[in-house]
């Protein structure tokens, strides 16, 4: 496996963000009361940018905790930390998270990944 994601991975965790209701800050998830939880919550409703990479990237079998850095490098940051800081900004949209993720797709498509 390369280091970077896949295009369907990218893809994958952009779809699941799509709608502003699926998209959160300052957690992984959220149940629909808006209270904290795991990725993996069955019951979960949204997820952050690294939340969403890891439910997609589970069910793709790209699940190794390690991979948030590659997720995060092709989508232009030098490590997760960098990635879960943007995605938390205050001023952070759910409208620039998905565009950020159609770019990642797009580079990733045109390399060949």
């Amino acid at each position: 496996m390369s280091d970077a994601p896949d295009t369907a991975l990218v893809k994958a965790v952009r779809k699941r963000l799509t709608e502003e209701s699926a998209w959160t800050q300052a957690g992984y998830a959220a149940l629909p009361d808006g209270r904290g939880t795991d990725s993996y919550n069955p019951d979960a409703v949204c997820w952050c940018l690294g939340g969403a990479r890891d439910v997609e990237g589970k069910k793709s079998g790209d699940f190794a905790a390690n991979r948030h850095d590659a997720f995060a490098r092709a989508l232009g940051f030098r490590n997760s930390d960098e990635m879960f800081t943007w995605n938390d900004a205050p001023e952070r949209t759910q409208a620039e998270v998905v565009a950020k993720l159609r770019e990642a797709a797009a580079l990733a498509a045109a390399e060949g990944q």
